[in-house]
């Protein structure tokens, strides 16, 4: 498989393989590793029409047998069986293009529903509220900056934390006795999304009573009613 933007796949050169004994190696456009299908373009597109699918046959299984579920089973199943589905790796594929997750978040949406019970007509922001749930993206968020914090604090990965540079300057600052990482320069969208410059800008725009935390249980509390916020959809 070749990844690369799509004007540069379309002027690349045919590029043949093959292994010791001559034969030739197989190009794919879709290819599944460690969970996550990759694309050439590495828009997700595959990704997320597997696991919407996936989802959603599941789903259309429970409505079945829903009158034998209470409220507290619905939400017990969901939040063990198919939600980890959905969170899985999410923050390799967050930053795709929002046509590419809005399939997730209609899938979440119905999950929503499943637990509550309610219309489709039904606002995602009050079901969120209901369920004290955050929304698909502050959820992405939610645990993009628990990795964060593990690259910063317990070193996982370590070759990661590398590019966690803290800011210095040669006079002091208050900003600069708490963890405020230096940001790269970068003009490139694609430059924009690297781990390199997304990791510290992000993690700079959290309040510092929540980049001082040191324990990572304090820091996953502090950080959820922080992100959770209110509708503005009206």
């Amino acid at each position: 498989m070749l990844f690369g933007t799509r004007q540069g796949l379309g002027n690349s050169v045919d590029l043949t393989i093959s292994f010791n004994e001559g034969s030739p190696l197989e190009q794919v456009l879709n290819f599944k590793y460690l969970g996550v299908w990759l694309d050439p373009t590495l828009s997700f597109t595959q990704h997320s029409e597997t696991i919407t699918k996936k989802l959603s046959c599941n789903l259309a299984i429970l409505y079945r047998h829903i009158n034998c579920f209470t409220f507290q089973m619905r939400k017990r199943i969901v939040s063990q069986l198919l939600l980890p589905t959905l969170d899985y790796a999410d923050i390799v594929y967050q930053n795709t293009f929002d046509t590419h997750l809005q399939p997730l978040n209609v899938v979440y949406n119905s999950l929503c529903r499943f637990i509550l019970r309610c219309p489709y007509i039904t606002h995602h922001c009050s079901m969120y509220e209901t369920l004290n749930w955050l929304s698909p993206h502050a959820r992405r968020c939610y645990h993009w900056f628990q990795f964060i914090f593990k690259c910063i604090h317990l070193n996982y990965p370590s070759y990661l934390k590398h590019d966690l540079l803290p800011y210095t300057l040669s006079y002091s600052l208050r900003h600069i006795q708490q963890p405020f990482f230096f940001i790269p320069r970068t003009n490139k969208e694609i430059g924009r999304r690297a781990f390199k410059f997304k990791a510290p800008s992000d993690w700079n725009t959290l309040p510092s009573n929540i980049r001082t935390i040191s324990s990572f249980c304090l820091f996953k509390n502090t950080l959820l009613p922080f992100l959770i916020k209110p509708c503005t959809c009206f």
